[in-house]
């Protein structure tokens, strides 16, 4: 089992399709949309909880209002929205725009159904999508990795005959850990990670829960179970923790030992320690930091061996 203290990330570039030549009226509509987006997005900036919507989608619902305006309200909406065309344009702008994203969804190089217009609403709460977006990038991902001359075709990705270069060090690529504790994302573990890295959890949850779970999952999925590498919340604390108000890695020495103890016997190959507490401010000062991990590999982590005393 090797401990360690902080975590990587990987940065992933994607080429983008070639730009759709558009005319000048949907440059002007679209450049309108941004700009009353972005000032949206400024007066919400202050409500509380997350914020998302589309721009689009609210441009065109307001050009809707603005087909029946006239005198002085169809000019002060032209100047709200950020309009550089008339009533009339816009609608006909609105319309090329619309052809312009069903003709290129239908070409044969990038997708194979037309463009579909949603809103961000609606995608944050699609959560099967999303699974399904994530899966298809780790699929992307590993062929890009493993070819020299890659092509890939799935529901959100394709490409063709992309020349990658250098391979990764690591064959056949690098170890892909896959985190959550939902069943997609135990199915994506299992279907396209080396291991499954759960996140600050509990460890009867972990026994008796997570890990059953997993490799249940794995064999529907006729997978091997991927390998257990999960990251623990440290937080070393003078008197111990009930088991029921701690997570792993939460309470004194003796508690935590006996965590990375259970941790081996489960099979773990790497245990990543979370120093990052609750409190952004807090991790400005590394001291408090330093101290724990130093008390630990002197008093429980045997590091040349990466093991326990």
């Amino acid at each position: 089992m090797l401990l360690m203290s902080a975590a990587g990330g990987l940065l992933i570039a994607v080429q983008a399709p070639p730009i759709v030549a558009v005319d000048g009226s949907v440059k002007l509509l679209s450049d309108a949309y941004n700009s009353s987006g972005q000032e949206l997005f400024s007066r919400l900036a202050d409500t509380p909880g997350n914020i998302a919507f589309s721009p689009y989608s609210v441009g065109t619902a307001m050009a809707l209002a603005l087909s029946g305006a006239r005198g002085d309200t169809e000019a002060e909406m032209l100047r709200i929205l950020k309009h550089n065309l008339s009533r009339a344009e816009i609608d006909g702008a609105n319309g090329k725009a619309i052809a312009i994203l069903n003709r290129y969804g239908r070409g044969p190089l990038f997708f194979s159904k037309p463009a579909k217009l949603t809103t961000a609403n609606a995608i944050l709460l699609t959560t099967d999508g999303g699974n399904l977006i994530s899966n298809d990038y780790l699929a992307a991902i590993k062929t890009l990795w493993t070819n020299d001359v890659a092509s890939y075709a799935g529901p959100f990705t394709l490409f063709k005959d992309v020349h990658t270069g250098p391979r990764p060090l690591r064959s056949p690529h690098p170890p892909i850990w896959v985190g959550g504790s939902s069943d997609a994302a135990l199915r994506r573990a299992a279907l396209y990670g080396d291991a499954w890295h759960p996140n600050r959890v509990r460890m009867d949850w972990l026994r008796d829960t997570g890990l059953p779970r997993l490799r249940e999952i794995a064999a529907a999925e006729r997978k091997r179970a991927p390998a257990l590498c999960p990251r623990i919340r440290l937080q070393l604390t003078e008197s111990p923790r009930t088991d029921e108000q701690r997570l792993a890695g939460q309470g004194t020495l003796d508690q935590v030992r006996k965590d990375l103890e259970a941790l081996e016997s489960l099979g773990a190959e790497y245990v990543l320690l979370d120093s990052a507490g609750d409190d952004p401010e807090a991790t400005r000062h590394h001291e408090p930091v330093w101290r724990m991990l130093t008390m630990l590999a002197e008093k429980v982590l045997d590091l040349p061996q990466q093991t326990l005393r």
